[in-house]
């Protein structure tokens, strides 16, 4: 009797270890480490005038304002998740989470437990903070339950609520730096670009469930003639950062990252197969990585 009760707890714990590592693939624990590195980075062009060194690390309020972020992008990952379980059997039965190892329910207390702890730490922060992730969370929520089932505008609105985590530490600091806004507008047409090569990755799924992707709607010629117009897009900005700094450290990140760009951009126009899509998405997940731990070059 002793043993199975030993053998019912130990397969009970597993079980919630089990849970616990399928809750942080849901919330995409990586892609939030990611944000938190790019929005610290990013966060010097801002606090650096205000601290010497890196002491601007230690300001409360870029801890606050990044966890309050993560938060409430983790909590859009798990309504995303929630709405995408149809599409998400169609394409990629094997890392569908909520309705199986997370249930329904549970999701959608993640969702609240999420946003309300974020909600909760922006408000002790400022109320424009706290009106900017507000605003946030309800784009999250709309974008998951309408935006991304129609041409184009679930793209665009996917890239801008990515590229979030730097406009927060505008309004939040009342500030704009010139170099954080191009920085921005680099990331928002490299998420853009990826967006895209997930709606290619994706037509299957999205097609059964009349999801009104770019793809869908104008085919994947289009779609191919847009993806590389918007990697010739972004050697703009990496251009636009080379010229108004003009220092070594500077041009050896945009000359990195255009080199990425371009070696993606070759991907797309020999792009045929769904194999070929995936590898892009890789190219232009390198691509982000290098622009994210590239800032300090800049």
């Amino acid at each position: 009797m002793a043993s199975l009760l030993m053998r019912i707890g130990n397969d009970s714990r597993r079980l919630q270890f089990v849970r616990f590592l399928a809750f942080l693939s849901l919330i995409r624990w990586y892609n939030l480490f990611l944000v938190l590195i790019a929005q610290f980075l990013a966060a010097r062009f801002v606090l650096v005038e205000q601290a010497d060194g890196w002491n601007w690390l230690l300001d409360r309020g870029l801890w606050g304002l990044a966890l309050a972020g993560s938060l409430l992008l983790a909590a859009g990952y798990v309504i995303n998740a929630f709405y995408d379980i149809e599409t998400d059997l169609a394409n990629r039965p094997q890392q569908v989470i909520v309705g199986r190892v997370i249930s329904k329910k549970h999701a959608l207390q993640a969702w609240v437990v999420l946003n309300g702890m974020g909600l909760t730490l922006s408000a002790g922060l400022s109320t424009r903070l706290l009106l900017f992730y507000l605003l946030f969370s309800g784009a999250l929520w709309l974008y998951s339950h309408k935006f991304c089932k129609f041409p184009l505008m679930g793209e665009v609105a996917a890239a801008f609520l990515s590229i979030s985590a730097f406009f927060a530490i505008c309004v939040h600091y009342r500030y704009v730096n010139a170099d954080l806004l191009i920085l921005a507008t680099l990331f928002w047409i490299l998420v853009l670009a990826r967006e895209m090569v997930k709606k290619l990755i994706s037509m299957k799924g999205d097609l059964v469930y009349g999801y009104r992707t770019f793809p869908i709607e104008y085919g994947l010629k289009k779609t191919r003639s847009l993806l590389v117009l918007l990697h010739l897009m972004a050697l703009l900005p990496l251009l636009a950062l080379a010229v108004l700094n003009h220092t070594p450290s500077t041009n050896l990140f945009s000359g990195l990252v255009a080199s990425g760009v371009l070696a993606s951009a070759y991907l797309s126009l020999k792009a045929v197969r769904s194999t070929d899509h995936r590898r892009i998405n890789i190219a232009l997940k390198i691509v982000l990585l290098m622009c994210i731990c590239g800032i300090v070059l800049i």
